[in-house]
């Protein structure tokens, strides 16, 4: 069996467990599927947050070697590409900002239309 599969499965587990201790009064707030819903998103994003904690460490280690070996090949060229890098975070940054508007415009609209 994968180790993903297994570590995502006992997430889900000690979410289901967490739910059982839930008392009355709780449980009448919300609805069962509700319930298994936000689970399930809790265990996913907690899954993919696995992830992104290693990409903190081994991230800037990789750009760090690549631009060494970079450097070694090209010589002070290496920095012209860094430079438009840099450059393009602000205008990468302001694309995502528009697109997400957009997607969430586009997704009130049909259900607007529904």
């Amino acid at each position: 069996m994968n180790v993903i599969t297994c570590l995502l499965n006992f997430v889900v587990c000690v979410f289901v467990l967490q739910s059982l201790k839930l008392s009355n009064a709780a449980r009448k707030k919300s609805t069962v599927g509700e319930i298994v819903n936000l689970m399930s998103v809790d265990a996913q994003r907690f899954m993919e947050l696995t992830a992104y904690i290693n990409m903190l460490w081994s991230a800037p280690f990789q750009m760090c070697i690549c631009l060494y070996l970079l450097w070694m090949i090209l010589g002070p060229s290496v920095l012209a590409g860094v430079g438009v890098m840099v450059l393009m975070i602000p205008i990468n940054a302001l694309i995502a900002k528009k697109s997400r508007t957009y997607q969430v415009s586009a997704r009130l609209f049909v259900i607007l239309e529904v």
